[in-house]
């Protein structure tokens, strides 16, 4: 699944996910919409948490969830402890890649992560 987090010209987040076959082939997409998020790290860290809340609704569990933030893939993997305001939502991130193992998290660089924009 791809995830991709933008600032509104009104001040909102908006997240795009787009959920895909092995082979490339779209599944479906869906948007969500965040008011109050300050920076582009809480914004995309919401994104990977409404991807996950998706996948959970659709009763997938073997997914990869493909972003183009490095902070948030790498705060997710690693099991240091994380000082930033998004700290809640890195932390429910990697209770959902424990109790669903088969699931991964993988950054991508941007021009991969089009699906998404």
């Amino acid at each position: 699944i791809n995830v991709d987090a933008h600032l509104s010209s009104d001040g909102h987040w908006s997240t795009g996910l787009v959920l895909r076959r092995s082979d490339g082939s779209a599944v479906g997409s869906a948007t969500r919409v965040h008011n109050g998020v300050a920076d582009v790290a809480t914004g995309e860290a919401m994104g990977l948490n409404d991807a996950m809340d998706w996948v959970e609704k659709l009763g997938e569990n073997k997914v990869i969830f493909e972003l183009d933030s490095q902070i948030i893939v790498k705060a997710v993997k690693e099991k240091a402890m994380i000082r930033r305001r998004w700290v809640c939502v890195i932390r429910r991130c990697k209770l959902f890649l424990e109790v669903n193992p088969e699931a991964n998290i993988n950054w991508v660089p941007r021009a991969a992560n089009k699906a998404a924009h």
